[in-house]
C-alpha cells in the first residue's frame, strides 16, 4: 500500500521528467491509497495545466478519467485532525 497525494496522480498522467518515477512506484505497488479530496485537488491541477499549458479540456476530462479509475478504490475519509497529530509526531523524529 502507498498513501499517494494529488500530485503523484498529476506526475503520472501528465507526461513530463518525473512520470517514470510515478510509473515505477506504481508498478512496485499498485495498491495506491488517498484522501477523498484527492480528485477535487486533481481537477485543479488539470483545470491549470489547460490555462497555463494549453493542455485540451477533451484530453484534461480523459486524463482525469483515468487518474479517477486508477484511485477511485483506494480512496478514504481521513480526518484532518488524526493527519495533523501524526504530522505532529513524525515531525519530532526528524522525518
Amino acid at each position: 500500500m502507498v498513501l499517494i497525494d494529488a500530485n503523484v496522480l498529476a506526475i503520472l498522467f501528465l507526461v513530463g521528467p518525473s512520470t517514470e518515477a510515478a510509473r515505477a512506484l506504481l508498478d512496485n505497488d499498485d495498491d495506491w491509497r488517498s484522501g477523498a479530496y484527492t480528485l477535487i485537488e486533481l481537477s485543479n491541477v488539470l483545470t491549470r495545466s489547460m490555462r497555463v499549458r494549453g493542455l485540451a479540456l477533451a484530453k484534461a476530462k480523459s486524463l482525469f478519467s483515468e487518474a479517477q479509475e486508477l484511485i477511485e478504490p483506494g480512496l478514504v475519509v481521513v480526518v484532518n485532525t488524526d493527519a495533523m497529530t501524526l504530522a505532529h509526531k513524525v515531525s519530532h523524529l526528524g522525518l
